[in-house]
């Protein structure tokens, strides 16, 4: 199936409380809620078609780009000093040295890392040793991957 201009996905249900996710690192913490989904919908080419409601039930959609921005978000603003000590260490960059860091393209694979320096603009993408499963998992990944040394 391709995507075309008239063609839509509708989902109904209810969101529901799956978990609270704390962070492991600080005592920061958020629901995580789930759609339970009563009907999907799809219209292609102005055909209405029902979607099996199995499709949208498994746990890898908790990772969802919502759930990972504001993983990023929380990162940023709750672990920018560790982000920063971080690069200075692996890199050999004194700490007042590192002007800048950030997040981006979070994933369960990995994430890319960037900062600057009196060097320039650097980036690298940071590989999980293997796929996130879980929103806890995704976590610990994140963690382990912004302590371990660049490169």
């Amino acid at each position: 199936m391709s995507g075309g201009a008239g063609d839509v996905l509708v989902l109904s249900g209810r969101l529901v409380r799956i978990d609270t996710a704390t962070c492991g690192s600080c005592a920061e913490e958020h629901l995580v809620v789930a759609l339970d989904p009563a009907a999907a919908l799809v219209t292609l080419a102005g055909q209405r078609h029902p979607l099996p409601l199995a499709d949208f039930l498994s746990p890898a959609h908790r990772l969802n780009r919502g759930y990972l921005q504001r993983s990023l978000e929380h990162v940023e603003t709750h672990h920018h000093d560790d982000l920063r000590r971080s690069v200075a260490h692996s890199t050999g960059t004194p700490p007042d040295d590192v002007i800048a860091v950030s997040l981006r393209d979070l994933d369960a694979r990995g994430v890319t890392l960037r900062w600057v320096d009196p060097g320039g603009a650097h980036q690298v993408r940071l590989r999980f040793p293997r796929r996130a499963t879980s929103t806890a998992d995704l976590g610990r990944l994140l963690r382990e991957g912004i302590g371990a040394p660049l490169g």
